[in-house]
């Protein structure tokens, strides 16, 4: 995000495709305000997340996905999808699928949710995901990938109360 800059714009382009006839088959909308929690270094942390206001929403067009917070054990019991934009795809999406959560990391005010290492640079704040029934919950977003001392390199996906917060604020404060 554009923390602390006088000029800034930021687009939102759902489904984008690098080198698509169509960029924005599904339409397109810019930012007008941001919220969230400003990095502290360039290490992966448990609350790096943002919400962001959008001149036009797109949600009433194209449906929306919740959030979600729970404890560790609601959390490791489930079955996750990431995607996002890598680097490694040249401006198109990619997702995994059947990610587990294989450790938690308390990060005051978020959690550090901790998969199996499969992230490359560019797939920042991808959202971490699952359904319920039909309905897509997000329990966080990538921020990035880290080794703990003997533990294996794991990607590191911020979520928890303080994002559920977050979005809870846009709600109450932002919708037409």
């Amino acid at each position: 995000m554009p923390w602390d800059q006088a000029n800034w714009w930021v687009q939102f382009i759902p489904a984008y495709r690098a080198g698509d006839p169509n960029p924005t088959p599904f339409g397109s909308s810019y930012v007008s305000e941001f919220r969230g929690y400003r990095p502290q270094g360039t290490s992966p942390f448990g609350y790096d997340y943002a919400l962001c206001r959008l001149y036009q929403p797109l949600g009433n067009a194209l449906g929306w996905m919740g959030t979600r917070s729970a404890g560790d054990s609601d959390i490791e019991s489930r079955s996750y999808t990431s995607s996002g934009y890598p680097d490694s795809f040249g401006g198109r999406p990619a997702v995994n699928f059947a990610l587990g959560i294989r450790d938690i990391d308390n990060d005051s005010p978020g959690r550090e949710y901790e998969t199996v290492h499969h992230v490359s640079p560019g797939w920042s704040g991808g959202p971490l995901w699952y359904f319920a029934g039909t309905d897509p919950y997000a329990i966080g977003v990538t921020s990035g990938y880290e080794k703990d001392g003997l533990d294996p390199t794991r990607d590191v996906y911020a979520g928890s109360s303080a994002m559920t917060d977050l979005v809870r604020f846009g709600l109450d404060n932002w919708r037409p």
